[in-house]
């Protein structure tokens, strides 16, 4: 358990520079909510590759990776998949979910929808 207190401590701190520094001009903050959740879904991932080269396997929950739930506007669902992971990131008020999984790609869903597998592809910018 003493790994995962640890993941949780780089994962908390990659999400505190991005919001302190974030990615767009000032007069932009409803960005900011969306890149702290990008940048929450790649430490997340980065925890997964983690725990599963200590285990053997990935974690089912947030729990398991000691990783908070909810951050910076958006609540984080992490389930267990045959040989993997499927990731959810949900906005608290409205806007763009994210999926991701094993693959580290990202999904995307502007619609009420939550993003799945089949949604579209997040694009690098």
């Amino acid at each position: 358990m003493k790994r995962a207190a640890g993941v949780a401590l780089s994962v908390t701190a990659t999400i505190a520079v991005l919001l302190v520094f974030g990615t767009r001009p000032a007069g932009d903050r409803g960005h900011l909510p969306r890149a702290a959740a990008l940048a929450t879904i790649r430490a997340i991932h980065s925890a997964q590759v983690e725990y599963s080269s200590r285990y053997g396997r990935f974690a089912t929950s947030l729990a398991e990776l000691g990783v908070s739930a909810s951050d910076a506007g958006y609540r984080f669902v992490l389930t267990g998949a045959a040989n993997g992971y499927r990731l959810t990131a949900l906005p608290v008020a409205g806007g763009r979910s994210f999926f991701s999984d094993q693959t580290m790609v990202v999904r995307v869903s502007d619609g009420p929808e939550p993003a799945t597998a089949s949604s579209r592809e997040l694009s690098a910018r």
